[in-house]
């Protein structure tokens, strides 16, 4: 499962409202489970003080696996450093489909 099917659900469950709800003042404006997770991993693992953190790529096994992880519910993010978050986190904001900025 890729990230983009991931937010798709997350938004589902979350009740984001999408292009043509009758009323989207109804439902609740949430961020996605993934990047909150991805978020405090990188905070949890000391990410504000790595230098280049988003630059360096982690090893492409361990960053299949995390995104897999995700893909099944699994949040607990286990990592020894905060690049490999950080790349999943960095990885998912590319693939959205409307740009965050």
């Amino acid at each position: 499962m890729d990230l983009q099917r991931l937010q798709a659900q997350q938004r589902i469950k979350a009740g984001t409202p999408q292009p043509g709800d009758e009323d989207p003042s109804s439902t609740v404006n949430t961020l996605p489970q993934i990047a909150t997770a991805l978020v405090d991993a990188v905070w949890r693992l000391n990410g504000g003080a790595a230098q280049g953190i988003f630059r360096v790529s982690p090893d492409s096994d361990q960053k299949r696996g995390l995104i897999d992880a995700l893909a099944q519910g699994d949040y607990s993010i286990r990592a020894f450093d905060a690049i490999l978050p950080a790349a999943v986190l960095k990885t998912w904001l590319g693939e959205l489909l409307e740009p965050v900025i």
